[in-house]
C-alpha cells in the first residue's frame, strides 16, 4: 500500500471500477447486443483456447440471461455449467442476498422455488412455482471455484 493510501481510499476505489464494469454490461444488454463475457468474475468462456474450455469451469454462453413470466405460471432459471467436476452450484436471489439452493438442495423455506438437477446433467436449473411481481430481479448461479464464478439471470414478471 504506498503511502497516504488507506483501505477505505482502495475500496471506494473498487468500488468505482466495479459499477464501471457493471454499467458497460448494462448499457450492452439495455442496446440489444450482449457483454463481451456473459460471465461476472475472474473466469470467462470467451477469448480461452479450446484446451482451456476443456479444462475450466465456465457457464454455457448460450443461457438465457433475461427470463420474462406471467404471474402465478411457473418459470424456469437455467444455469448450465461446463468442466463442473467437485465444485459445487448456489442459486441466490440478489435483493435481499437469500440463498435459495446448494448443491441438490433446496434451501429456502419458500416452497415455491425448487432446484431440478439429474445426476451427470450439465444443467442446474431453478424452478419458481406461483410467481408474482415481487419476485422480479437479479438472480446468481454460482459456482464454489476460486474465485467464485457467477452468472446473473434477470427475471421480470408481468402481471395476469
Amino acid at each position: 500500500m504506498s503511502q497516504g493510501t488507506y483501505p477505505s481510499q482502495l475500496y471506494a476505489a473498487m468500488l468505482l471500477a466495479l459499477f464501471e464494469c457493471v454499467e458497460e454490461t448494462a448499457t450492452l444488454w439495455a442496446a440489444g447486443g450482449f457483454a463481451p463475457s456473459p460471465v461476472v468474475g475472474a473466469r470467462s468462456f470467451y477469448g480461452t483456447s479450446s484446451t482451456d474450455q476443456q479444462s475450466k469451469v465456465y457457464f454455457d454462453p448460450l443461457t438465457p440471461r433475461n427470463i420474462t413470466g406471467e404471474v402465478d405460471k411457473t418459470v424456469y432459471l437455467q444455469c448450465r455449467v461446463h468442466n463442473i467436476g467437485d465444485k459445487h452450484v448456489s442459486w441466490i436471489r440478489k435483493r435481499d442476498l437469500a440463498i435459495l439452493s446448494i448443491s441438490n438442495v433446496t434451501y429456502t423455506n419458500d416452497e415455491r422455488f425448487k432446484l431440478i438437477h439429474e445426476s451427470g446433467s450439465l444443467d442446474w436449473t431453478l424452478q419458481l412455482k406461483y410467481p408474482r411481481q415481487e419476485d422480479s430481479g437479479l438472480y446468481e448461479c454460482q459456482v464454489s471455484t476460486h474465485p467464485k464464478l457467477t452468472l446473473l439471470i434477470s427475471l421480470d414478471i408481468y402481471g395476469a
